[in-house]
Formats: structure tokens, C-alpha cells, sequence
């Protein structure tokens, strides 16, 4: 048999995922193209998962060859009810809409996904984001259709997803954060010769799993969008001097009592802009952690941070205790001017 990589493992996620939140069966919910999972025998409905493109992000492997490969994978997600042949009941079409919506409420509550290995411990956080998907699209995916025929479906997207060597691994926790270019006009002919280079940034980083029980705990950081949906990495594209924008800090949770001084957390920003040689400090700042809430468990804060955005560049912030020698995990921001590059 063939080893699991975190391709599978990811796929094995989002069956167990929908199973839980949809009158979908785990059983029913079957990897593979919509006209194979059709021809299952049974009356009871099905949801076909396919992943229809994988592909490597960028060129991540050309910028770390010694760190994971970082994947996006696109499926589509086909609900396929089984006609009853009762006119009293709700026609297959009814019912595959049924499904469909409850696939579609499943996903948008859960816009990230943990994803555990065999033995139930963390491997890997994904992002999940719909992708549109016309007639057109769905044709070219799936040209061959269920022998009973056309059924609805939607198409998401799962990023990043990190496919490790089995060479073996360094226990340390530093690790290497690729940063991104800052041309919004980076397919522009005018602009072929302003991509600006690729670089690497060393930073202590800490996995989330152990952040809520250690006594050695070390701050959590997160940058929220509009929508109040935590990630680590944030893209803005803008004419404006400034942007403003929540940081998440996250510390311990309650059951770890803390001294007054011990809810003081450090957050450091660093700022790398095209040509220069590496990122330079360019703002510190120490803050202080509130106490855990019915919504989230943890002492934690959110501030209100404004960027300085008249240069293109990357933002990196860090996160640490004060008089702490190791840090928790990294953001990075990338701010690409509008028409000036």
C-alpha cells in the first residue's frame, strides 16, 4: 500500500469534516470524478469530492529545496442523489440542491482546516476558499457527465498544503519564511524586468499545538481580515500613504495563571523594501493580554495597527515575551503600490 502524504490526508479531512456537518454519510462521501462515484450501487445519495488540479505554489521549489513543497489543490464537489422513482417524494434535483446547500454552509463555517495524520496529531493548517465556477469551467473539468446527468457543483480551493522530503528533518524550531513579490502588475509586459527578487527570512516559530497547555508558553499571532478570519499572511494592494488593519495575539489558555507582568507580550515589525540588502526593525511595540472570554478560552488581545504604505515592500512581524529568548510564529504583510512600480 501505498504511504499517505498530506495530499490524502487532507482529502481524508474533508470527508470526516462534511460527514460531521451534513446529512452525508462518510461512506458516501466518495474521492473521485462524478461519473465513477455514480455508478455505486444503492439509492442512498453520494457527494463526489474530485481534486482536479495540484499544482506547486509559485516557484517554492526552486526558493527552499531543502523545505516542504507547498501545493494548492483545487476540487469540485458534486452531490449526487439517487432517483427514487416515488413521485410523492422530492425530485433527485431537489434533493441535490439539499446537499449541495449543506456542503456549502459546512465550508463556509470552517475557512480553515487543521489536518491530523493517522495517529490524530496536527500535520498541517489549510485555508479553504470558493472558486467561481461558470458552465464553461465545469465542462472543460469535467467533460464526461453522471450517466443520469447534469448535477450542480461548487469548487474550492485548499492552500497551502506543505508535501515533506523523507530526508530527514532538523528538531529545531527555526525554519525558513519565503517572502512574496510586491508587483500588482506582475504579468504587465511593461513590468518584466521589476520582479523583484525572492528572499528568505530565518524566524523562530512555535507549533500552535502546544500554545493552550505548557507552562513554556509562547504568544500566538494572527492577522485579521474584514470578515474577522485569522491568517498569517496578508497581501495589500493600495494608493493610499496608510492602511489599518487587527492584529490577533493569543496566549495561554485560563487554566495557566498568570502574574500581572506576564501578560505583557512584545510585537516587533520589520520592513524589507526592493534593493535593500535585508529587513530592518521599524517598530516595536509591547502590549498587554486580556483575560480569556466564553468565545476564546485563551488570554488574548486585538489591537488596531496602521501601516505605513507609501513603499513597496514586506512586512514581517514577530511576536514574542518580553525577556523571552525564543519567539512564537511569524506574519508577513506584502504591500504593493498601485500604478508606481
Amino acid at each position: 500500500m501505498v504511504a499517505s502524504t498530506n495530499l490524502s490526508l487532507v482529502a481524508r479531512a474533508l470527508r470526516i469534516h462534511i460527514a460531521a456537518n451534513t446529512e452525508i454519510d462518510e461512506e458516501h462521501v466518495l474521492i473521485g470524478h462524478p461519473a465513477s462515484v455514480q455508478l455505486i450501487s444503492g439509492t442512498d445519495p453520494h457527494l463526489s469530492v474530485y481534486f482536479y488540479s495540484i499544482y506547486p505554489a509559485a516557484n517554492s521549489g526552486d526558493i527552499r529545496p531543502d523545505g516542504p513543497l507547498d501545493t494548492i489543490a483545487h476540487c469540485i464537489m458534486t452531490p449526487l442523489a439517487k432517483s427514487s422513482g416515488n413521485p410523492n417524494q422530492i425530485t433527485q434535483g431537489e434533493e441535490d440542491l439539499r446537499i449541495l446547500g449543506q456542503v456549502m454552509t459546512c465550508m463556509h463555517g470552517w475557512r480553515a482546516m487543521v489536518v491530523m495524520d493517522i495517529d490524530e496529531k496536527p500535520v498541517c493548517r489549510v485555508e479553504i476558499i470558493p472558486l467561481e465556477l461558470t458552465v464553461d469551467k465545469l465542462s472543460k473539468i469535467i467533460p464526461v457527465q453522471p450517466r443520469e446527468g447534469y448535477h450542480p457543483s461548487i469548487a474550492y480551493e485548499l492552500s497551502l498544503i506543505p508535501l515533506f522530503t523523507n530526508r530527514p528533518v532538523s528538531t529545531e524550531s527555526e525554519v525558513k519564511v519565503v517572502t512574496y513579490g510586491v508587483s500588482p502588475d506582475m504579468n504587465d509586459e511593461l513590468n518584466e524586468s521589476k520582479h523583484f527578487p525572492q528572499k528568505y527570512i530565518k524566524a523562530f516559530v512555535k507549533a500552535h499545538e502546544n500554545i493552550a497547555s505548557s507552562d513554556d508558553w509562547k504568544p500566538q499571532l494572527y492577522l485579521l481580515d474584514k470578515t474577522k478570519r485569522e491568517s498569517l499572511f496578508k497581501q495589500i494592494f493600495t494608493n493610499q500613504e496608510s492602511e489599518i488593519f487587527t492584529l490577533l495575539i493569543i496566549g495561554p489558555s485560563k487554566k495557566i495563571a498568570l502574574e500581572e507582568e506576564e501578560l505583557k507580550v512584545e510585537i516587533i515589525a520589520e520592513f524589507w523594501a526592493p534593493g535593500d540588502e535585508d529587513f530592518r526593525i521599524c517598530r516595536e511595540e509591547v502590549v498587554e493580554l486580556g483575560f480569556p472570554t466564553s468565545e476564546l478560552e485563551n488570554y488574548h488581545v486585538t489591537i488596531e495597527w496602521e501601516l505605513d504604505t507609501r513603499l513597496s515592500g514586506q512586512y514581517l512581524f514577530r511576536i514574542k515575551r518580553p525577556n523571552q529568548a525564543s519567539h512564537g510564529n511569524v506574519c508577513l504583510a506584502v504591500v504593493a503600490r498601485k500604478g508606481v512600480l
